[in-house]
């Protein structure tokens, strides 16, 4: 074998006995966990009384906690299921979680920055000035909240979690529309042993 060869061997020897090694260190000193979510949602939409039975999902990458915070990135989505009598609201989300781990609980703040679309009941949500019937609109939505996860096992915990959430449109006077969504849920960590 020449030079090239056994050192192309060599590297990959050493990177499987390395992924090999990672799969026993324990949690307590993993660097990243992987938490799946999912949940129920009672969303407030913030115009008129209208509420929304929604289904809420989510993923969190967590990072080497930094002093006592645990830093995460964080992906959300809220879907409809009942969509009330006036507006249905659903989004799409990305940003930071900053959580604690003090067992049984895991409690965490979020903020959190996507896209939404509000869809109207037919013929439609009346601008201010009465002029126009507006049945759906897109804007970015800014959210912000926090929550808990409550642990029954070293994969699954018990989620409960609130989020205040601003959507752009032309059907309010502020041209803003700021809904209240409370879900409860389950968390499923993966490849999890167990919390720190």
């Amino acid at each position: 074998m020449n030079n090239p060869v056994r050192i192309l061997a060599a590297a990959l020897l050493y990177c499987l006995a390395a992924q090999a090694q990672a799969q026993n260190i324990p949690t307590a000193v993993s660097r990243i966990q992987l938490y799946g979510w999912g949940g129920v949602a009672g969303n407030f939409t913030g115009l008129s009384l209208a509420k929304n039975g929604d289904i809420a999902i989510g993923a969190d990458l967590e990072f080497h906690p930094f002093f006592t915070l645990y830093p995460a990135l964080e992906v959300r989505g809220l879907y409809p299921l009942d969509k009330g009598h006036i507006v249905a609201e659903k989004n799409a989300l990305v940003g930071l979680r900053l959580g604690r781990h003090v067992h049984p609980f895991s409690p965490y703040g979020d903020l959190l920055f996507g896209r939404g679309e509000l869809n109207f009941k037919s013929p439609g949500y009346p601008t201010p000035d009465g002029n126009f019937y507006v049945l759906s609109n897109t804007s970015n939505v800014i959210s912000f909240g926090a929550g808990t996860d409550y642990s029954l096992t070293p994969r699954f915990a018990l989620k409960g979690d609130f989020q205040f959430q601003r959507y752009a449109s032309p059907v309010s006077t502020t041209g803003y529309i700021y809904s209240k969504l409370f879900t409860v849920g389950v968390v499923y960590r993966i490849g999890a042993r167990g919390l720190r």
